[in-house]
């Protein structure tokens, strides 16, 4: 007993200590925070593993003043260079990993290097640009620069290509038109095709985006507002549907949370691996963080999600 009380004084100092800390800890934040114009819980909440928190709202990439987009409708990110459809436009648009704008390629046409209606974009291990071409039916590779390189593929071998992912040595194609999945090894030979027009497990309704992840293909499935994923033979594995409408990009993190854009509710849903809804990420309107009948989305390396923000001409991005 008389060592809890003779202990008392001590507690009670080590207890003041403690909330002078704080309070110190609080003054200085709110001093760096005025005087740099930052805001620390941004900051703090920015490096935070993705998974561990909700998102949240980084920056916007409007695109030049005197170019701006037009129906952005997909993005992709190679070696911290933006590349964003910039569909209704017929050409992509490239951006610096802080959002300045680089260039652009592409015109409207149907001959080499053009375009009607750029849509899905992804990269191979040496940089070179595949974009799906909705409405020519066709797959372009480009150079990192922007140089037309060929024609991926057998002329005709599309209908409606849309969404595309590299993984590896492979090339996964969704033709929304077919409503089925193609994979292809990147010198153009055809490994597999899965998928027929239906509502039951494995069937698919104008698949829109997808991705290729560890051993499992994600694909939004969007007639028939959903998600399914499928082993790497085709086989249907498991589908989510939980608060989606008209769902469109895809992307997966390293945790296995599954991130997929709801275009018509205006916001990205967030599963978990197996398809039980975890959280979701954004509301409709144009401030910051805010969505207007999004599309594409991609995820890269340092945790940054990106999502076309077509309603309202611009690329979020959320850390």
């Amino acid at each position: 007993m008389s060592t809890s009380i003779l202990n008392r004084p001590m507690r009670r100092r080590n207890m003041y200590l403690i909330l002078v800390l704080i309070l110190l800890l609080e003054v200085g934040l709110f001093a760096w925070s005025f005087f740099s114009k930052t805001n620390p819980v941004k900051t703090v909440t920015q490096y935070l593993p993705l998974g561990s928190t909700v998102p949240t709202f980084q920056a916007n990439i409007y695109g030049p003043l005197s170019d701006p987009f037009s129906k952005p409708m997909a993005v992709a990110v190679v070696d911290r260079t933006i590349y964003i459809a910039d569909t209704n436009n017929q050409r992509i648009q490239v951006f610096d990993y802080d959002g300045n704008p680089i260039s652009m390629f592409g015109e409207n046409g149907e001959g080499e290097g053009q375009f009607r209606f750029p849509y899905g974009i992804a990269s191979d291990a040496q940089g070179q640009l595949y974009i799906a071409d909705l409405y020519n039916g066709n797959i372009s590779i480009f150079s990192a620069d922007g140089q037309f390189i060929k024609y991926f593929g057998q002329k005709g071998e599309f209908v409606r290509p849309a969404g595309l992912s590299i993984d590896g040595d492979k090339l996964y194609v969704s033709d929304v038109a077919k409503n089925e999945i193609i994979v292809f090894a990147l010198d153009g030979t055809k490994l597999l095709s899965f998928g027929k027009k239906g509502t039951g497990d494995g069937e698919l309704n104008s698949p829109n985006a997808l991705v290729h992840v560890g051993n499992k293909i994600y694909v939004s499935d969007t007639g028939n507002d959903r998600i399914e994923v499928f082993d790497e033979q085709g086989n249907f594995l498991l589908k989510a549907s939980s608060q989606l409408a008209n769902p469109r990009g895809i992307s997966v993190d390293p945790q296995g949370n599954i991130y997929v854009v709801s275009n018509l509710t205006n916001k990205v849903v967030v599963f978990k691996s197996n398809g039980e809804k975890l959280t979701t990420i954004g509301q409709i309107g144009s401030d910051d963080g805010q969505l207007r009948f999004p599309n594409g989305l991609t995820r890269d390396n340092q945790g940054r999600l990106y999502i076309t923000d077509v309603g309202n001409g611009r690329t979020v991005i959320f850390q």
